[in-house]
């Protein structure tokens, strides 16, 4: 087996490391780069009045980390009586690392965090989801159905890699590449727009979520597995 990894660094280094120290041939090639946004008077008004929030939602590691960043050059303590929650254990972990205790679902998506009970009666709550530019709505729509004034606070955004089509198809083959670690629906549509028809018809795609599987389904791709979680330990689980 000889894996390629998509996500951004630095963990696509991280994961291909764990992998070889597992035995596994894995190499990097990373879909996506990241761009923390510039701070604007809207950033900062935003961290400043955090504490007008009742409910606060962190959508990924990166983004917990660029929120503690922000967040320790205006907040001497952290704001009390917030309730905080992540999408998956690494964001809660990251977070914890800047000493915030946030609750967070089994799942990696928002479809799992918006089962969790705390989210369900928030009618006038006001809530802040702190995210990435662009990406899914479904957060804010839900929230905003069930009665929630909901606030986005994107810090970064995802930028696609730029690639020639030929030159990552003749990578891939010089790698004798059998399988590919995709880590978001962006990676997928990323990656397709990359492969011809014959390359996702063989390639082994490990996704992390029902919700991207059925997406690289509709783009084409054949052999599709679902790891149930996005983080390095779930995607090791699966591959070895």
């Amino acid at each position: 087996m000889s894996i390629l990894i998509t996500r951004p660094e630095p963990e696509a280094s991280k994961l291909v490391a764990s992998l070889q120290q597992q035995g596994l041939q894995a190499w990097a090639l990373p879909m996506l780069e990241r761009a923390d946004l510039p701070e604007t008077a809207e950033i900062r008004q935003l961290i400043l009045n955090l504490d007008l929030f009742q409910q606060v939602i962190v959508i990924s590691p990166y983004s917990a980390k660029r929120l503690g960043m922000l967040m320790d050059q205006y907040w001497p303590q952290w704001p009390i009586e917030i309730q905080w929650f992540a999408i998956g254990s690494k964001t809660a972990i990251t977070l914890a690392e800047w000493d915030i205790e946030a609750s967070c679902s089994a799942g990696v998506d928002s479809e799992a965090l918006l089962t969790i009970p705390q989210l369900q009666q928030v009618a006038e709550n006001k809530i802040l989801i702190v995210k990435g530019k662009g990406g899914r709505d479904l957060l804010k729509q839900v929230l905003q159905q069930r009665g929630a004034q909901v606030t986005e606070l994107p810090l970064y955004q995802r930028v696609p890699a730029q690639y020639n089509k030929t030159d990552v198809q003749h990578l891939l083959a010089s790698h004798q590449t059998d399988t590919i670690v995709a880590t978001s629906g962006e990676i997928v549509t990323r990656l397709a727009s990359l492969l011809d028809q014959q390359w996702r018809n063989e390639i082994k795609l490990i996704v992390p979520s029902a919700r991207v599987a059925d997406l690289s389904a509709e783009l084409g791709f054949s052999q599709v597995i679902n790891a149930n979680g996005a983080s390095e330990e779930a995607m090791i689980k699966v591959l070895v």
